[in-house]
């Protein structure tokens, strides 16, 4: 489409295309220069002449690492958000999203501790409180998991997540009566939330009705077939 002397086209991510896209917004700070006659702060330059999604803000210059994650390229992402951290330590919202990273990639130990950085920032982040449960409870540390979950239903009684995995803290610390109870009590919340009929498929295996189980499995087949690996406690995704 021609527009007076502006010509544009839609980029179809040629290596070329990205190329030249990348030197537009290298040259974007200087270009604001020329136009104004004042250099663009390091703040304004960084949120201005980035490519974003919506509802960004400077402390997520690591959007392309949440972009990775969410292709599932978890190698990739943890690189840019610790090349983010090289940059700015002080981000520490970077540290969440890495926790979900190691967390998917397996390294829950990991995440535990990236998780825990960011707490210690913003300790009543009720997905922050979740997340960390759940790593904690894949490391067979029900304990410390409750209280993490405790702390986040004082904040958010109805987040569904943090309901769910309070049902599989329960079931862990072997009080399965009332693990049943909350898996229910999740479902009442948010009738497709898959990790809580795979909570009652095992609860219900673990106590014998096998019945109730094969029915809850049906359900959970119904809902939601390819789980993966969100299968067990429920991690709430950063992006």
């Amino acid at each position: 489409m021609e527009s007076g002397f502006v010509s544009l086209r839609l980029l179809e991510g040629e290596p070329s295309e990205m190329a030249e896209l990348q030197h537009v917004f290298e040259s974007a700070p200087k270009f604001a220069e020329l136009v104004t006659g004042v250099p663009p702060g390091h703040a304004d330059a960084q949120s201005q002449y980035s490519i974003l999604p919506d509802g960004k803000t400077y402390d997520d210059k690591f959007v392309f690492g949440i972009f990775l994650g969410n292709h599932g390229l978890t190698g990739l992402a943890r690189q840019h958000f610790l090349r983010a951290l090289e940059v700015r330590p002080d981000l520490v919202k970077t540290h969440y999203h890495l926790g979900f990273v190691e967390a998917a990639s397996g390294n829950f130990a990991k995440a535990v501790e990236e998780y825990a950085i960011f707490l210690k920032r913003y300790p009543d982040d009720v997905d922050a409180l979740n997340n960390s449960s759940a790593a904690l409870m894949t490391l067979h540390r029900p304990d410390e998991a409750l209280v993490q979950i405790q702390r986040a239903l004082r904040l958010k009684p109805k987040h569904v997540f943090a309901n769910t995995n309070l049902g599989y803290a329960l079931a862990e610390l072997g009080d399965r009566e009332a693990a049943l109870k909350q898996f229910r009590h999740t479902l009442e919340l948010k009738f497709d939330t898959p990790q809580a009929w795979f909570g009652l498929v095992r609860v219900f295996l673990e106590t014998g009705q096998l019945d109730a189980a094969h029915t809850a499995h049906g359900i959970l087949g119904m809902i939601s077939p390819p789980m993966g690996w969100q299968i067990g406690p429920a991690l709430l995704t950063t992006w």
